[in-house]
């Protein structure tokens, strides 16, 4: 682990060093901000973590079968909990699970995997005050409409409790690199699924979303992925290498880009709504179907009525 975290602290510091060249800045003041002040970022946003952590462990929602409770302190959801990986570091993480109430389908029910963002644990997606950051009350609604409607819900933790791996440096082009913690527990993961580790599970039946670094993370499974997903639902978020508002768009995008729908809020200022219609628009030019969910009002969060919109959008393609 010793050797990813400094591989991946010296790539973002020679990165930024070489986006202060491109900007006129100079290269050493870029490396020196993330190489010497990163650490210590890191360590506050750790501590926070840590307080955030804190905070959800006293939520009443717990293991067991389905079933919901909302009220005016929040809504709040039974999951189940599996520890799942492969070998290496960052490898063997949480999966927070759950499947709807009944008999399932002859081939098992279709599963949504949740990818976690904003630096939320992926247990969020079954729990949350009403005053939660970010969407948090509405993420947990768009879990309760899946499950009502015959989706199960996989919500895998990223690396730490984080974030994921897909638009950083040292990843974002390289996804595949053997240091790459996140593509060895997605194989483990998958592959869980696959033999019926989380229940009985279609195998042919995945969808993928996420908010954030989530929803970044879902277009990930589109590109590294295309054959095994249905569709996905990017919000808050653009194509798989980008970073709020940087990056580019590829030229070519993969055979058979899964459908995809949007959910942004237009006052995003952490990725603007229009670096989201970009990769709306190149999806368009290459005959993949999309839509987009918007709100005027609303800036970096899930929105309301989301989990609605992502439904039928899912069965779409069912």
């Amino acid at each position: 682990m010793l050797w990813t975290l400094f591989y991946f602290h010296v790539t973002q510091s020679l990165a930024l060093g070489a986006w202060g060249l491109a900007n006129g800045t100079g290269f050493l003041r870029g490396f020196a901000s993330c190489f010497f002040f990163g650490p210590l970022l890191g360590g506050l946003y750790l501590w926070w973590q840590g307080r955030l952590q804190q905070r959800y462990r006293r939520w009443p929602s717990g293991e067991g079968d389905y079933a919901c409770i909302e009220s005016g302190d929040g809504l709040y959801c039974q999951f189940r909990r599996t520890q799942i990986g492969g070998a290496g570091p960052g490898a063997r993480r949480q999966v927070y699970w759950q499947l709807p109430s009944g008999p399932p389908p002859e081939a098992g029910w279709p599963v949504v995997f949740m990818f976690q963002g904003t630096g939320h644990p992926a247990r969020l997606f079954f729990g949350a005050p009403a005053d939660a950051p970010y969407g948090g009350l509405h993420q947990v609604r768009a879990v309760r409409a899946l499950l009502d409607t015959g989706f199960a819900v996989v919500a895998p933790d990223a690396w730490g409790g984080i974030c994921w791996m897909t638009n950083l440096f040292g990843f974002r082009y390289g996804w595949r690199s053997r240091l790459n913690p996140d593509v060895r527990f997605l194989e483990a993961l998958f592959e869980t699924v696959r033999a019926g580790g989380l229940g009985p599970l279609d195998p042919n039946r995945w969808y993928a979303a996420g908010l954030s670094s989530g929803g970044y993370m879902a277009s990930r499974m589109a590109v590294e992925y295309p054959t095994e997903f249905r569709a996905i639902c990017v919000m808050s978020a653009g194509y798989a290498s980008w970073s709020g508002r940087y990056g580019r768009m590829v030229k070519r995008l993969p055979d058979r880009h899964p459908p995809t729908l949007f959910i942004h809020g237009r006052m995003d200022r952490t990725t603007p709504f229009e670096r989201m219609l970009v990769y709306r628009d190149r999806l368009a030019q290459a005959g993949v179907p999309t839509d987009v969910m918007d709100d005027p009002a609303e800036s970096h969060a899930c929105l309301a009525g989301a989990g609605e919109r992502m439904t039928a959008w899912f069965n779409r393609y069912a």
